[in-house]
């Protein structure tokens, strides 16, 4: 993310250090500097370049009309911002946020990892000048919302959520039907462009019923797959999973999840933890102390437990 030089601002802007240095090289993550032999391969020159900092350090003063001198004291990616928001401090921590796509973050603290079990490395957070930085392995999952938008407009199976949710519930299972959601591919831990969706376990005896439960249930299996990946890759088994996005509104998914996942999910009352983590880091510039974060109240956290 980019704070432009332009009439809204009075300073020289930078860029914060998750947008800029990212599953690129190990050096990159590393030093957090821009790789020199990238940006010789495409023509940039090193000094058009801003300079990375934190997420929490002054980027620069407003000067827009009647918000004249407050400061930009935050800025951090999307998914970053979300995992802050569920506070993802502890090691092992991690959130899986429902939107168009998933998107899977696990805290792995401050030592430097790459997985060979399809996950990508990413810098999670710095949130401070001098303060340590939080890296994690990221599942990018490619179904979400998106497959039951096609669900909907592309394959008519129904005209609204609210009759895709009946539909659901009007059948005990999904009668051994099963979709591969591989729409434009599979992403983690698979990286395969080259292959697409499938619908397996049709017969006789399966109604439109049976087919929209296997598309809502592939969203929370290809989770599964990037969990037990991330649980194959630390050697460790964890019992909850922070959730968050527009699709956490159907409860319906919710506990097709935790039964797939056989565990808890945790869930914000506070609805929008991407926002949520964003005005924290801004808060921890004026704080400078990351345990406050641990006093922020978020209302507390609805449970959704696993039933079977």
């Amino acid at each position: 993310f980019f704070f432009f030089n332009d009439t809204a601002t009075t300073e020289i802007y930078t860029e914060q250090i998750v947008g800029s240095v990212r599953c690129v090289q190990e050096t990159d993550l590393k030093e957090l500097k821009w790789d020199m032999s990238i940006l010789k391969e495409f023509g940039i020159p090193y000094e058009s370049l801003p300079v990375i900092k934190s997420c929490s350090e002054k980027f620069g003063t407003l000067s827009v009309s009647g918000l004249e001198g407050i400061s930009i004291t935050g800025n951090i990616g999307d998914q970053q911002a979300a995992a802050l928001g569920h506070q993802v401090l502890e090691v092992g921590d991690s959130k899986n946020t429902y939107g168009s796509g998933c998107f899977f973050l696990m805290n792995i603290g401050d030592q430097l990892k790459f997985s060979d079990k399809g996950l990508l490395t990413t810098v999670l957070f710095q949130l401070g000048q001098n303060q340590g930085i939080h890296y994690a392995f990221e599942g990018a999952i490619e179904s979400g919302g998106i497959i039951l938008n096609w669900a909907k407009d592309n394959m008519n199976l129904f005209q609204d959520f609210q009759e895709m949710d009946k539909l659901i519930q009007s059948v005990p299972d999904n009668g051994g039907v099963y979709f591969v959601p591989a729409l434009t591919g599979l992403f983690t831990p698979h990286w395969r462009t080259d292959v697409s969706g499938t619908i397996i376990g049709l017969t006789l005896h399966t109604h439109k019923a049976h087919l929209v439960r296997s598309i809502l249930e592939a969203i929370c299996f290809r989770t599964r797959e990037v969990m037990d990946a991330m649980e194959s890759e630390t050697k460790q088994k964890y019992g909850s999973v922070k959730v968050d996005g527009g699709l956490t509104q159907n409860n319906l998914l919710l506990q097709m999840q935790a039964d797939i996942l056989q565990k808890r999910l945790l869930m914000n009352n506070v609805k929008d933890s991407t926002s949520l983590g964003a005005a924290l880091a801004c808060l921890l510039y004026t704080s400078d102390a990351a345990d406050d974060l641990l006093c922020v109240d978020l209302g507390g956290r609805r449970i959704i437990k696993k039933k079977k």
